[in-house]
């Protein structure tokens, strides 16, 4: 299936399947309402239990969005299970915190060969030479401080540093939907975390067009984003977060189940 067609029918089933749609949405809002709540609370030593008893809830929600929008892409029966629910909501929640913290190692190894650490390590010196006491100064006060040709130096290799953490991110984040999707189709949580069968499955379908997938995807991702913001002053931030929440749901679990399957 061309990569074009994948798209569309992604992009529309959100309106094919609008009912479990706005149920995801609601969903979402909920999640995030009791979230809100949860948090007001000021319950002093029974806090860590307040959260606890909150992940738990987030994670049963999350994992009935999940159990509908698998419905919406595969077609199957919405299974009301709790427990069910519970576990593939906290199924879903490991695999996304796996590549999240293969995100952050990988993130921070290269800033060492980026240059990013010998310029911090540069900064640190000049401030102790200095003696500038950083505790009561603002970063813009800071940066008065600072050599020109240290703060270029710094920006540059910082700047460096974070566009290759993007790239990372991106990347490890596909293979989290490549990860979840393999979940569906074998009920096996180790396939999700086995990225040597992941970049199998990314060299059968050909990496220019998998990076060509990843880059319209991405593109529509920051569409929708930009889009939302603008409606913000129409709409309350819980609805947008949530409507943006189930659009991503909906949209890349398609979009990511076709290009698999379709190679």
């Amino acid at each position: 299936m061309r990569i074009k067609k994948i798209i569309l029918e992604s992009l529309i089933l959100p309106f094919k399947r609008r009912k479990s749609f706005l149920v995801v949405i609601v969903l979402a809002m909920l999640c995030e309402i009791i979230t809100h709540y949860f948090y007001s609370l000021k319950l002093g030593n029974w806090s860590i239990l307040l959260m606890i008893f909150n992940s738990v809830i987030t994670i049963l929600i999350l994992g009935l969005m999940i159990n509908i929008t698998d419905h919406a892409v595969f077609e199957e029966k919405i299974k009301l299970n709790f427990l069910e629910h519970l576990v593939q909501g906290l199924k879903d929640y490991i695999i996304t915190a796996y590549y999240m913290f293969l995100t952050f190692i990988i993130s921070s190894f290269l800033i060492i060969p980026t240059g990013a650490y010998s310029q911090l390590t540069k900064l640190h010196q000049y401030i102790l030479t200095n003696n500038l006491n950083v505790a009561i100064m603002t970063v813009s006060e800071l940066s008065h401080q600072l050599p020109v040709s240290l703060k270029l130096d710094l920006a540059h290799f910082l700047q460096l540093n974070l566009l290759l953490s993007i790239i990372i991110f991106i990347t490890l984040i596909s293979f989290a939907f490549i990860g979840k999707i393999l979940l569906i189709k074998t009920d096996n949580m180790l396939y999700a975390f086995d990225i040597r069968v992941i970049f199998k499955i990314i060299k059968n379908i050909g990496i220019i067009r998998y990076l060509k997938f990843l880059f319209i995807i991405l593109l529509i991702v920051v569409i929708l984003f930009n889009v939302l913001i603008l409606l913000e002053d129409y709409a309350s931030g819980i609805f947008i977060s949530a409507l943006m929440e189930a659009s991503i749901l909906f949209i890349l679990t398609n979009a990511f189940y076709q290009f698999i399957e379709n190679k």
